[in-house]
């Protein structure tokens, strides 16, 4: 990399890292000015970053899958209205007075 584009980027994260400064006689929030070179890179730096590190996120299809998936995690209770495993050993220890809340 050249040091222009260094200095470049180097800017775009000391402007990003400056406070939100409240101007005018309504006191509005005014964010920093950024010019169109910086928000070209700034959407290159993102765009390279997320081909690099890639989201893998996957919705479940219907709620109940999303439901028995939060219950194999120990959240939640299920249709009998009993709670899952990690949530009844915490309620058995605040039963107990060895975890306060």
């Amino acid at each position: 990399m050249n040091i222009k584009l260094i200095n470049e980027v180097r800017e775009i994260k000391r402007k990003t890292s400056l406070p939100l400064v409240r101007k005018g006689p309504r006191g509005e929030l005014v964010p920093p000015k950024f010019t169109e070179r910086e928000t070209n890179l700034m959407i290159e730096m993102l765009t390279r970053r997320s081909k690099r590190h890639p989201i893998n996120f996957q919705r479940p299809e219907n709620p109940s899958q999303m439901h028995s998936n939060r219950l194999k995690r120990g959240e939640g209770h299920n249709e009998k209205g009993m709670f899952g495993s990690a949530q009844k050993k915490a309620m058995e220890l605040i039963r107990q007075g060895k975890w306060v809340i």
